[in-house]
């Protein structure tokens, strides 16, 4: 009796074996094709967070030809959990920079914003990847392009100051720090 018992739980373990092992196969193939092609990143893809250089000093060379300044929030009121954020970018070099991603830890996600006016109303769109022409400055203000913060859940107070990271295409990230003003 216990051969029998013993023989039914190998047929039983050998079916179960036969048909997981194909099964497993193709999930373990499905996972390594998803982390190729996905990169491994904790973040949202962009040229800025894989881009690498081959000579540091043209990675520093072109940082100083992109210069991000002036960063500033009003302080939020109570409850409130987004923030606009203005600030300049100045591309003094011979190419196009195109902003691919920001990110701050003071906010869960910071998306470029663009004020357009469509049949007589104001609206605001979000701009997913900015170019800034060579030799040209852009001004991020109140009625045309700014950053917007989402999901501040702990908003700096005025005059407390948070970081914001800056990725580009062809370009090293930068770090600029916002100092939050009374409204």
């Amino acid at each position: 009796m216990m051969f029998k018992n013993a023989a039914v739980l190998f047929l039983s373990v050998s079916s179960l074996v036969s048909f997981l092992v194909p099964l497993l196969k193709k999930t373990f193939l499905l996972s390594f094709v998803i982390l190729v092609f996905s990169g491994c990143s904790g973040k949202p893809e962009s040229p800025g967070n894989t881009e690498l250089t081959a000579n540091p000093s043209e990675s520093k060379a072109s940082s100083s030809l992109l210069k991000i300044r002036s960063g500033l929030m009003k302080e939020l009121p109570p409850g409130q959990s987004i923030g606009a954020i203005y600030l300049q970018i100045e591309n003094a070099s011979d190419k196009t920079a195109t902003l691919t991603y920001v990110h701050s830890d003071a906010a869960e996600k910071i998306e470029v914003h663009r004020h357009i006016y469509n049949d007589g109303m104001m609206q605001m769109r979000n701009v997913p990847h900015l170019s800034i022409d060579p030799k040209t400055t852009l001004d991020f203000k109140p009625g045309e392009h700014h950053l917007m913060a989402f999901g501040m859940t702990e908003p700096p107070k005025a005059g407390e100051s948070f970081d914001v990271v800056f990725e580009f295409a062809g370009f090293p990230s930068q770090t600029l720090n916002i100092v939050v003003e009374k409204p």
